[in-house]
């Protein structure tokens, strides 16, 4: 009995050794398979994070929204003017900024920033997005908005636009626009050349006494901001990064330099008047009329020839003009002319 109570116990030790070396394995190949576990673990915890943030960009932008007047949430830029300001280049600066157009522009260092993350990201392989390094400064989106939601809130609120508020575009890119705007709300335009008295010479033909000027461009219609300050009249002007602010009252800071760029300010400026005159609703564009009207066309190499020579002659023909009108005076002051005599007649 106590051989075969021995060999009992031997084969009962035997079955636990076997059973104990089991579940070894077992754990070892669990901790094996604990390391891609851990893996999708972290990506897991990634993805969460990532969902967290964006989350929280949503309940951020929502939130703002509901601070928002159901007026302002009308006043938001949409997608699409959005994308013509960006497409137009309305948003890019020169290399120089002006002190006063400091407060307009985008933060710089921030713009550097964004653009060395978005390329360590990209890892320096897409060269399409290489020419981002080259814009100097950039005019922000923010600020531009509400200066332009300002100056058409002004505008219409006049009372009698066709003899409160004046047009002016010297440069030849910006004077379709300025005419299709003048000619939506009424109001007077001086396209080309600015006869200087205009706004303060009272004996001047062309003299005028308007409320609002609207320049195309600040650095350019000098002469008219100057006269203004004289003749008691508020100025708008779109301005450049280089514009000086003097005698400025609604500074639209944008790009002035480019035809697309000044051709869709001055459309989003019409538009917007329009909206707050109530003649147009806040989710509807201007009736039969395109971004494309506003913006001055290139001319061919034929008219600007054609252009060039008549005006060549029409510069002799002034020239001729003149030369005949100084003979026939001279002439005239010739045959009238005569002799004295201190003596008298014999």
């Amino acid at each position: 009995m106590s051989a075969a109570a021995a060999s009992d116990n031997q084969q009962q030790k035997s079955t636990y050794n076997r059973r104990g070396n089991a579940a070894q394995g077992q754990n070892r190949q669990g901790g094996r398979s604990s390391a891609p576990r851990s893996g999708a673990n972290r990506r897991g915890n990634n993805a969460g994070g990532q969902g967290r943030q964006g989350g929280a960009q949503q309940v951020k932008s929502h939130l703002q929204q509901q601070l928002l007047s159901p007026v302002q949430q009308l006043r938001l830029p949409s997608s699409n003017d959005i994308a013509q300001l960006v497409k137009s280049s309305a948003l890019i600066g020169s290399a120089n900024v002006a002190v006063h157009m400091r407060s307009y522009m985008f933060n710089p260092d921030l713009t550097k920033t964004l653009l060395q993350n978005k390329s360590a990201q990209r890892g320096g392989a897409n060269k399409r997005h290489a020419t981002l390094d080259t814009v100097d400064s950039a005019f922000d989106l923010r600020q531009t908005w509400n200066q332009l939601n300002l100056a058409a809130t002004v505008l219409a609120s006049v009372v009698d636009p066709a003899s409160q508020v004046l047009f002016v575009a010297s440069n030849e890119r910006s004077r379709v626009g300025a005419q299709r705007t003048a000619s939506l709300i009424n109001a007077q335009s001086i396209l080309g050349r600015y006869v200087p008295g205009t706004l303060s010479n009272p004996a001047q033909k062309t003299f005028i006494e308007p409320t609002w000027i609207v320049c195309a461009s600040g650095t350019e219609d000098v002469q008219a901001i100057k006269e203004s300050a004289s003749s008691n009249s508020a100025v708008i002007a779109f301005c450049d990064s280089t514009a000086n602010l003097n005698n400025i009252d609604i500074p639209i800071a944008c790009n002035t330099k480019g035809r697309l760029s000044i051709g869709v300010m001055f459309y989003m400026l019409a538009r917007q008047t329009l909206r707050h005159m109530g003649k147009l609703p806040f989710d509807e564009e201007i009736e039969n009329l395109f971004v494309d009207h506003f913006i001055q066309q290139k001319k061919s190499n034929k008219e600007e020839e054609a252009e060039e020579a008549d005006n060549a002659k029409a510069g002799q023909n002034e020239e001729q003009s003149d030369q005949l009108a100084m003979e026939a005076d001279s002439n005239a002051g010739q045959e009238n002319w005569e002799p004295y005599n201190p003596f008298g007649a014999e």
